[in-house]
């Protein structure tokens, strides 16, 4: 807002010149004439027109103000939604050493533990085929018996006679093959 120095000393003279400096003291015009009354009034009016377009003006800067610092509140705003946002996908990218290290550890100790199972299994395996269970023995068994009829006489001798190894008992030699 700018008022210009002549208007402002315009008013000021106008506005002083028609008060009484000393009351009771007679000035030198008694009276004031029509052409200072409109002289004051112009300038009255000027000031208030001025003054008008001065705070229109400052309403006009403020609210374009307003607006371009509401905009930029609004991009600033944005970028740090943005910014967060980004923030979050990083974190979620970025691997823990910690948790790292233990998903190895575990890896590792579940390859140890396959490991160690198939050994287990494959010494269980071959156990399994060395000794067979109950019945494959007793098939083996019933087998060479019917094969071999000699090795069958001198398991029935040995059992006429009552001895076997499970008593501790000598063991008997098989007869001769006739």
């Amino acid at each position: 807002m700018r008022i210009s120095s002549r208007s402002l000393a315009a008013f000021a003279a106008a506005a002083f010149s028609s008060l009484p400096i000393l009351p009771g003291i007679a000035r030198a015009e008694d009276t004031v004439s029509h052409s200072d009354l409109a002289s004051v009034q112009r300038s009255v009016d000027d000031l208030s027109h001025q003054t008008s377009e001065s705070i229109s003006n400052l309403r006009r800067e403020v609210s374009s103000n307003y607006d371009s610092l509401h905009n930029e509140i609004s991009s600033l705003s944005h970028q740090m939604e943005t910014l967060n946002s980004e923030h979050r996908s990083m974190s979620q990218d970025m691997v823990d050493p910690r948790s790292a290290m233990n998903s190895e550890v575990s890896h590792f100790a579940a390859s140890i533990k396959e490991d160690i199972l198939k050994s287990v299994n494959a010494q269980n395996a071959r156990r399994n085929a060395a000794a067979p269970d109950q019945a494959t023995i007793n098939k083996m068994v019933k087998k060479a018996l019917t094969d071999n009829p000699a090795l069958l006489r001198a398991a029935l001798a040995s059992l006429k006679q009552g001895g076997n190894d499970e008593t501790g008992s000598t063991p008997r030699t098989p007869p001769a093959s006739k």
